[in-house]
């Protein structure tokens, strides 16, 4: 790694069916609040079948002439296609899976979607009043290990059966101290006994700032404990939220945030972490890293901000600009290899990249649409979520 600036901080405390296309065949979370929907519903689809089918019939938008737009198309020449969603009035965040038959989907409205490779499962997660509060992300490290973050709380589940799933809860503590709101941003984890999670502060103070990284050895029934693994506070100092952690493995992890911070750690070591400063060569706000190894990272974030982590030309790592093709907030990414990578964001963006150069995608949905999580089981089975929208690209050429 490059050099920087190292810190020495203590604790205080103790993964779908292969659906196949026609044609050719997107923390807290994605985003830190819930965005206003367009509370438009769509045409059931044939829920029983497990089928893939258009559920995107009435976003046609208005004509100039005042009537209805021709609806847009199932797929795109790209390969994209619109899937039938458990509840069309639904924005989506964060998405992750284990296996094609094993996938998950959070949102607004306290939805939880799960895909088991045939058909789909709903459950909505109340608060104790009986309140619906959205989802912004979720993690696991295999199908009986899944972890899913609201603004103040981490979930946890044991795995999805015919019955549904169970939960165990952890809330942040201080989440009603109005002079320092924090909530939830990113979970990532080497393991189901190595997790991390970042929390970025929407208080008052909010633009006061707050580093902060939480580390799990996991949970223990229905409880884990969560300890400072990157803890401090300043006031006053602009730029210092984190919105994203993810590593190669338990001994390479990268934190981002905002004014593009970027942190690093060889892992947590004698109830400590040591975290080491890299330029990013961006001031703009990171949302998301992601990668294939520890040479090889990537950060995406707004006005289209790619950085790659990789080699200069004097055999040097160093997180490397990137042309993303567009000024469009980039908030999810993921990719089954070094070249095969996406990317998705605000105004339906959808980008595919070789480890070199980036591309936009065609996709079935409106323009301006945003897209909030990627993620796939392999190169012929992507899933995008995002407003009202779940997206899917399968192998070329097989029957839809």
């Amino acid at each position: 790694m490059s050099g920087g600036r190292t810190a020495r901080l203590r604790p205080t405390n103790a993964a779908l069916l292969s659906l196949a296309v026609a044609m050719g065949a997107r923390a807290v979370g994605c985003a830190s609040a819930e965005p206003s929907l367009d509370e438009v519903p769509g045409p059931e689809g044939d829920a029983d079948s497990g089928s893939v089918v258009d559920a995107g019939a009435t976003d046609g938008e208005e004509a100039a002439d005042g009537e209805a737009a021709a609806p847009s198309p199932r797929c795109s020449a790209d390969g994209w296609c619109r899937v039938d969603m458990p509840s069309d009035k639904v924005s989506l965040f964060g998405i992750w899976g284990s296996s094609a038959g094993d996938v998950w989907m959070v949102g607004s409205s306290g939805a939880v979607f799960h895909w088991n490779g045939s058909a789909w499962d709903e459950q909505r997660l109340l608060t104790d009043a009986g309140q619906q509060k959205p989802l912004f992300g979720v993690w696991g490290s295999g199908p009986n290990d899944v972890w899913l973050f609201g603004a103040d709380e981490i979930r946890h589940s044991d795995g999805w059966n015919d019955a549904g799933t169970g939960w165990s809860t952890f809330e942040l503590a201080g989440k009603t101290d109005k002079t320092l709101v924090s909530d939830f941003r990113a979970v990532w984890g080497s393991g189901a006994t190595d997790v991390w999670t970042v929390v970025g502060s929407t208080g008052l103070i909010s633009a006061g700032t707050l580093h902060k990284c939480l580390r799990s050895e996991g949970w223990n029934g229905d409880t884990t404990a969560l300890v400072p693994a990157f803890d401090y506070f300043k006031l006053h100092t602009p730029g210092t939220n984190f919105h994203a952690v993810w590593g190669s493995g338990p001994n390479d992890i990268w934190l981002a945030g905002d004014s593009g911070r970027i942190f690093h750690t060889d892992g947590y070591w004698g109830n400590m972490a040591e975290w080491r400063t890299h330029n990013s060569n961006t001031r703009a706000r990171l949302l998301r890293l992601w990668g294939t190894a520890p040479d090889d990272a990537w950060a995406i974030g707004e006005i289209g901000t790619i950085r790659h982590w990789t080699y200069n030309e004097g055999g040097e790592l160093y997180w490397a600009p990137s042309e993303s093709t567009t000024t469009s907030t980039l908030r999810a990414i993921w990719g089954s290899s070094a070249t095969d990578v996406w990317v998705v964001g605000d105004d339906s963006t959808i980008l595919h990249g070789d480890g070199a150069t980036w591309s936009r995608a065609e996709v079935p949905v409106p323009e301006g649409r945003p897209l909030y999580g990627v993620w796939g089981s392999g190169p012929d089975d992507v899933w995008v979520v995002g407003e009202r929208v779940i997206l899917h690209r399968g192998a070329p050429g097989a029957a839809k």
